[in-house]
């Protein structure tokens, strides 16, 4: 047990227990943010969160707060190959959706699908013998954006046409 004591000596250090603890925010942002998203948000946390830090901060934390906002604010620097492919793809829908004033586009280019984050945290609970978890079935159809685009049209929607010609029989509709 005394073989122990050092090394639980350097994770109580500021700088390491700040590196460690900025992971607990890292996990939650870039569980809702595409990789562009991440990047954006994890910079923009760091960075307000450092000068605020500097600038009130008189406890005896502030180092380890210190660490915490530079590891969040240097998240850019450290991108693999599958996330620079992935930032390329996000900047741009982002610039094409500016462009195209279709905002929906430009939001969803920096924050994920609620269907991805679902599909995420259910690929995260373990299936344990006879664990029941929550029911995260009333997540599964937000819409995302507000421009009112078909996404999927149910049969029972569809009961009759009217207009040139004849109405449409009930073999004419097809389930998909």
């Amino acid at each position: 047990m005394d073989k122990l004591k050092p090394i639980g000596k350097w994770f109580m250090q500021p700088e390491v227990l700040g590196q460690g603890i900025a992971q607990v925010p890292k996990v939650g942002i870039s569980l809702v943010s595409t990789e562009l998203g991440n990047k954006i948000i994890n910079t923009a946390v760091g960075a307000i969160g450092n000068i605020v830090n500097e600038k009130f901060n008189k406890t005896k934390h502030k180092a380890m707060m210190r660490s915490l906002f530079t590891n969040l604010m240097f998240t850019f620097a450290d991108p693999t190959a599958n996330q620079m492919r992935e930032i390329k793809r996000n900047w741009q829908d982002l610039v094409g959706g500016l462009k195209m004033k279709n905002f929906s586009t430009a939001f969803g280019a920096l924050v994920e699908e609620p269907q991805e984050v679902v599909g995420a945290i259910r690929s995260a609970i373990p299936s344990l013998k006879g664990f029941k978890a929550p029911s995260l079935a009333r997540l599964r159809n937000i819409p995302v954006s507000s421009d009112k685009i078909i996404q999927a049209v149910d049969t029972s929607a569809v009961t009759t046409y009217k207009g040139f010609g004849d109405s449409l029989a009930d073999d004419d509709l097809v389930d998909y």
